[in-house]
């Protein structure tokens, strides 16, 4: 007498399917969230597709920024060095977002 029983080729454990779920959920949630918070930010460059979001992107623009700044002539040094802090601090929120895209 020959045993031909088949192992199945999957298996599914409902519980860790289902913690999986809810962190690939709520992974896309934190992702759309800082997709809306980067299309409401005030003064930044047309945002790229999502996948082509990169830090790269974001230090280009404020650097960009910081070349329009030092262009200023009528803008005291005092002024201007404000004005690229708060740009760096843009870029750090920016980045914040692209990390939590990614």
């Amino acid at each position: 007498m020959e045993l031909t029983t088949k192992i199945p080729t999957r298996w599914v454990v409902s519980r860790e399917k289902a913690q999986y779920d809810a962190q690939i959920r709520q992974l896309q949630r934190g992702a759309q969230k800082a997709w809306e918070h980067l299309r409401g930010m005030p003064d930044l460059p047309e945002l790229p597709a999502w996948d082509k979001l990169t830090t790269e992107w974001i230090d280009e623009a404020v650097q960009a920024k910081h070349d329009q700044i030092d262009d200023l002539d009528y803008v005291t040094q005092e002024e201007r060095t404000r004005l690229k802090q708060q740009w760096n601090l843009r870029r750090n929120l920016v980045a914040h977002d692209i990390k939590e895209i990614g």
